[in-house]
């Protein structure tokens, strides 16, 4: 709250000191005026004042004008006014002030001591201009002028008859010459004699008529080099509609179209190897599809993969590994001819294209790779033995195209790494495509993790009374670079029957648990994430002990964790469930039982469970209001997580009649699309910012359900 002084009698408007035609000239001024008494307290502004900051004279009457002070200023720059003014010394310099909706603007001001007799009462006058436009605008006029001088393209001015009258530095810098040997001469100097003469009467006319022309040229330099130009003249007249000069801006292409080639060759050549990338091939691919149907010719397309690459990178390093990816590529194209393509289609895929070979001469191309390959590898001091694995696809008619064959190709070379590895495969059309399909998932599943293919998404979890944020589910997703997201239900069930669940689920604990540890560290709210623990999970017998390391690394309290399982996980195997249940809570883990209703839901083992959640499965939320079985359900969940002391999240919350339905039935919390969709970590950032900003409670607003 400002502190507001009492009104002294303002006397400078008495005993005939200011007339009323004095007085109405201040408040007819365009300049803020203002007039305070010694102290510093305002006694008088004029209209302009108000206009000007935003306040009304009740509000500025009785103040101490720091109210407007922007903080801009260093202390010592008000002492150096207070001392002047005391003095009875008129002060004038620039202020920066902050008008009342917040705004910063410039101000001119005089300051002016005033002292009465017989009174002797001392005030100051302070006559003030805003001048932030103009200050703005010799701002402005000083970066255009340092633009214009430190510009990058070449500008040259000449008079009415095309004599040189000035140019920059960047003009100097593109043709070599200065302004002093170029002023006064006609620009025809830097002719490269490329064009002709209609050119150039073609660039006058429209320069003369249109005021204007643009377009490229080929100029020379003063050492005689001819380079290519972007030029553009403008003709500039006075206000009387007369050219008084013309201007020329050039800039030098050279640069730019060695770039444009070099960005095109690296848009289409792979990095590390400078094989052609995957676009390169494909188009390629295309073409060459075009030729063998137009010549009924046959194709072939071989996909290769090294085997066992990760360990490569494992045990000697991604550099190691690197070197490895460029020795293989100079070696496999020494294995084909001229017209044939080689190329990288990312991480230690290859694909090689053999226009018009037999199916037999393909696979003789085949057996020269896997020669090759039988020689060791030198990475620095090491030599180290790679096989790689081959799919072979060919094609005769215009029924395939270039993803289809590269996806047969694919689906052999898996089929070749499934048979042994170091061999190749001929794709044959009576293999199941169902099989295929899957052995293709399960293979990218294996090589997914090592190559960051997979991403957590977090929802968060909501009281239901207060709207405060509970805590958040950690929710995994598969990016993979050519299929986009692929849903957890497709390769769960795989990476569940493989055992390839055990090195993602420690992924996502301990991805979960970093993230949770960087955002407290932030000071956003400390909350629990959940994550959920799969059958094959909790069979393994160092899971407690692997949980316990994960958090002490990444240092989060452990009770800052919850565990979901489901129901048939939890009864799987009561004995060892209970066991390993009862050590994560020792370390203060909270266990949630996940989708509660579909299963067995029993009450003799919900007691025995050291359970902290139930969460209310979306399938009876979902239908809640419609079917009253379904409603009946929610309520009874809910009252019974309520009587044994659990917490219940009622999952998949949709719309606000579900929301309003599941507060009638008090229940604890809500995860869903009403609150957000599962976010990927850097925008829940930005949501736990504003949830932090606004009381840690989360606004509700329907979302569609578009997430993967």
């Amino acid at each position: 709250m400002v502190k507001r002084h009492r009104i002294k009698s303002p006397l400078i408007f008495k005993e005939g000191k200011f007339s009323r035609i004095q007085i109405a000239a201040l408040e007819a001024a365009a300049n803020s005026i203002v007039i305070t008494d010694i102290d510093g307290i305002i006694v008088w502004a004029n209209t302009a004042f108000t206009r000007i900051t935003g306040y009304s004279l009740l509000e500025a009457l009785g103040q101490n004008p720091r109210f407007l002070k922007s903080n801009v200023h260093p202390p010592e720059f008000y002492k150096d006014l207070w001392d002047t003014i005391l003095a009875r010394k008129v002060w004038h310099g620039d202020m920066v002030n902050r008008k009342k909706d917040g705004t910063l603007y410039n101000e001119e001001m005089t300051i002016t001591p005033v002292y009465f007799e017989p009174e002797q009462t001392l005030y100051f006058i302070a006559v003030k201009q805003d001048v932030t436009q103009k200050r703005l605008d010799e701002e402005q006029m000083r970066l255009a002028s340092k633009v214009f001088e430190n510009t990058l393209e070449g500008v040259l001015v000449t008079d009415p008859k095309g004599n040189i009258v000035y140019t920059n530095q960047a003009f100097q810098d593109i043709t070599g010459y200065t302004t002093e040997e170029v002023m006064g001469k006609n620009p025809k100097v830097l002719s490269s004699g490329k064009h002709d003469k209609k050119f150039y009467q073609e660039m006058w006319r429209a320069l003369l008529e249109k005021g204007e022309w643009q377009g490229e040229i080929w100029n020379r330099r003063k050492t005689g080099e001819i380079y290519p130009e972007w030029l553009t003249l403008s003709a500039i007249k006075d206000n009387n509609g007369k050219t008084v000069q013309f201007a020329a801006i050039l800039s030098d292409l050279t640069s730019r179209k060695q770039n444009e080639e070099r960005i095109k060759h690296l848009a289409y050549h792979d990095a590390l190897t400078d094989l052609p990338n995957r676009y390169l091939f494909l188009d390629r691919l295309t073409l060459a599809l075009a030729h063998a149907a137009r010549h009924e010719s046959t194709l072939a397309v071989l996909f290769l993969d090294l085997d066992r690459f990760k360990d490569v990178n494992d045990t000697l390093g991604h550099a190691a590994g690197d070197h490895l990816l460029q020795e293989v590529a100079r070696r496999l194209k020494k294995c084909i001819r001229d017209e044939d393509t080689v190329a990288r289609m990312g991480g230690d895929e290859f694909t090689l294209l053999l226009p018009e070979v037999s199916v037999d001469k393909a696979k003789d191309v085949a057996r020269r790779i896997l020669k090759v390959f039988e020689q060791s590898f030198k990475l620095d001091d090491k030599e180290l033995l790679i096989t790689p694995s081959i799919g072979i696809a060919t094609a005769s008619d215009k029924s395939i195209d270039a993803q289809t064959i590269l996806r047969h190709a694919d689906l052999a070379m898996y089929k070749a790494k499934e048979s042994g590895k170091n061999r190749y495969w001929l794709y044959q059309a009576d293999m199941s495509l169902i099989a295929q399909n899957r052995l293709t998932l399960e293979q990218r599943l294996r090589r997914a993790l090592e190559r960051g293919e997979f991403v957590l998404y977090y929802q968060p979890q909501v009281d239901v009374v207060s709207g405060k944020l509970l805590g958040m589910e950690a929710l995994l997703r598969w990016k993979h670079p050519e299929a986009g997201i692929i849903p957890p239900l497709k390769f769960i069930p795989i990476a569940e029957e493989t055992g390839l669940i055990l090195p993602i689920g420690e992924w996502v604990l301990r991805t979960a648990i970093a993230q949770n540890v960087a955002w407290q560290r932030k000071g956003l709210s400390h909350l629990r994430i959940a994550v959920n623990l799969s059958g094959r999970q909790l069979l393994q017998e160092n899971l407690v002990e692997r949980v316990k390391t994960i958090l002490e690394e990444e240092q989060m309290e452990g009770k800052w964790l919850e565990l979901e399982i489901t129901e048939s996980v939890a009864i799987h195997d009561l004995e060892l469930t209970i066991r390993v249940l009862s050590e994560f809570k020792k370390m203060g883990v909270h266990i949630a039982i996940d989708d509660f209703g579909i299963g067995y839901s029993s009450l003799s083992y919900l007691k025995l469970f050291p359970i902290d959640t139930l969460k209310v499965d979306q399938s009876f939320i979902r239908d809640s209001l419609h079917n009253a079985e379904n409603g009946t359900i929610v309520s009874t969940i809910i009252g019974l997580a309520r009587d044994l002391n659990f917490l219940a999240i009622a999952e998949g919350v949709e719309t606000e009649a579900q929301y309003e339905f599941l507060k009638e039935q008090a229940c604890t919390g809500i995860q869903g699309y009403l609150i957000s969709r599962p976010l990927p970590a850097a925008e829940m950032t930005t949501l736990l910012n504003l949830v932090h900003e606004n009381e840690d409670k989360v606004p509700v607003s329907v979302e569609q359900p578009s997430d993967p």
